[in-house]
């Protein structure tokens, strides 16, 4: 299964000591992908001091260590990046960013979210409204 790694998520998931690897092939095989702009923004988190500093910085070595594969695009808005890359792609979605798994689920794709800071699962579908 493809993932599709946003920023927000690996942050929090290394914050929480999460093994994201491990928990990631309870799905499948997992083939890990990141937008060169989430990397971007964790190198420009990581600059700074602090709890959020520090799990950027670790983050991205956890990335490099683990094979992560980096896709390069266009400057822009990374989370749009990431939507229409992973809805044009079948790709499931790892965040924590409420509006972008919100805009996601309702578009139909699979989104990947942390549950109880300890474990990752599916985020439930959206709920159709029934009519009548």
């Amino acid at each position: 299964m493809k993932f599709l790694i946003d920023t927000s998520f690996i942050v929090s998931a290394t914050g929480s000591k999460i093994d994201v690897v491990t928990e990631l092939r309870k799905f499948g095989k997992p083939e890990m992908y990141v937008l060169d702009l989430v990397i971007r923004e964790l190198e420009k988190l990581s600059s700074g001091r602090g709890k959020k500093a520090r799990d950027s910085r670790l983050s991205l070595a956890i990335l490099g260590k683990v094979g992560v594969s980096v896709i390069k695009t266009r400057p822009g808005n990374t989370d749009r990046k990431i939507m229409t890359y992973a809805l044009n792609r079948d790709m499931t979605v790892c965040t924590i960013d409420a509006k972008l798994k919100r805009t996601l689920l309702k578009r139909g794709a699979k989104v990947v979210i942390i549950r109880q800071g300890k474990y990752l699962v599916f985020a439930p579908p959206k709920k159709q409204l029934r009519e009548g």
